[in-house]
């Protein structure tokens, strides 16, 4: 394919190639509009900036973006996105790098937010969450040639060359779950997940289910959407579908909260009747009554890792992908009783 210059983004556009290049170049000389009708055409046409160009000085923003795709009360209640964007912040700070944050309902918005930040050459990276299969923010991403780091697992469906991790053991945390709550004799198991189709989640419903079967339990799984009220009529419609006594698996500490809400007001016994964990650790399993156990990582480590391979990323287009630390579970009272 023939590659797409100033003179035809000038022609389709119906400017001068010098308005153009002030344009692409994010230059005064051009208003407001015609620069942002310059680079429509010019994302129509395909246009790519070239490697000299992008590597200019005043191209770089020294800003690193990241879209969260959730319902913002999702994300506002859970401690995890609180202590990873705070590890992301120490790392660009460190290194005189901006950071821009923004929360959008679908990944239809994340990605048109993704085209204006190209438009207007607001970041030069992006940290890249919540991935799932055949995600189609990487052919975006790389479309507009920013660099992106994956926090998380790939699936096999995503198979660019430029694709660059910060792996996390979801399959081996729940292993570690599964084989404590069948430690303590529980003969079945319930996994209220996160949204099924993120990889991650996929990722720990497979392991789940897997280590399930090795390990002789009986098993279900349900997906919430991460709040409160849906760990607590979740865990309400596990105990009238599967009975007691029961272990259950939360998807975070909203969901255990909501869950052990639920179990309690149902007056069954924590965990003689219902044993629960929490995916996530903070503060509130450990001041609510009986405390939870819960998977503790160091979710403020893991934006300082995915902080710093994106910013190495930059100018050596480092491909190395890199593991994350096994989380440790913290076991307390509402799985073994004390």
């Amino acid at each position: 394919m023939q590659r797409i210059t100033i003179k035809d983004i000038a022609r389709a556009a119906g400017v001068s190639p010098s308005a153009v290049s002030f344009a692409l170049n994010n230059r005064p000389g051009v208003s407001k509009e015609k620069r942002e009708k310059i680079m429509e055409v010019a994302d129509e046409l395909g246009w790519r900036p070239s490697f000299f160009a992008r590597s200019l000085p005043s191209a770089k923003a020294n800003t690193v973006g990241l879209v969260i795709a959730r319902p913002a009360r999702s994300v506002n209640a859970e401690s995890f996105y609180f202590r990873f964007i705070c590890g992301v912040e120490q790392v660009l700070v460190a290194s005189s790098y901006n950071f821009m944050l923004k929360i959008v309902d679908s990944i239809e918005e994340e990605m048109e937010t993704y085209r204006s930040w190209w438009l207007d050459r607001s970041v030069d990276g992006v940290l890249l969450v919540d991935i799932r299969d055949h995600d189609p923010r990487v052919e975006v991403l790389e479309k507009y040639e920013l660099p992106y780091v994956i926090v998380g697992n790939a699936p096999e469906s995503i198979r660019s060359n430029n694709r660059l991790e910060l792996r996390t053991p979801d399959a081996g945390a729940m292993q570690m779950v599964l084989e404590h709550l069948a430690q303590t004799g529980v003969k079945q198991v319930a996994y209220l997940s996160g949204f099924a189709r993120m990889s991650h989640t996929q990722q720990r419903i497979e392991a789940f289910n897997r280590n399930a079967q090795e390990l002789g339990l009986e098993a279900q799984t349900l997906e919430t959407d991460f709040t409160e009220e849906a760990g607590a009529q979740k865990t309400l419609d596990l105990i009238a579908q599967m009975g007691t006594p029961l272990g259950i698996v939360f998807d975070n500490e909203v969901l255990a909260l909501g869950g052990l809400s639920a179990v309690k007001a149902q007056g069954l016994k924590i965990p003689q009747e219902v044993k629960l964990v929490s995916w996530e650790d903070s503060f509130v399993c450990r001041i609510v009554s009986p405390q939870l156990t819960a998977v503790s990582r160091d979710s403020g480590r893991l934006g300082q890792e995915a902080a710093a391979l994106l910013l190495r990323r930059f100018g050596s287009h480092e491909t190395a992908s890199t593991d994350f630390e096994m989380p440790e579970l913290v076991v307390r009272a509402s799985s073994v009783g004390r």
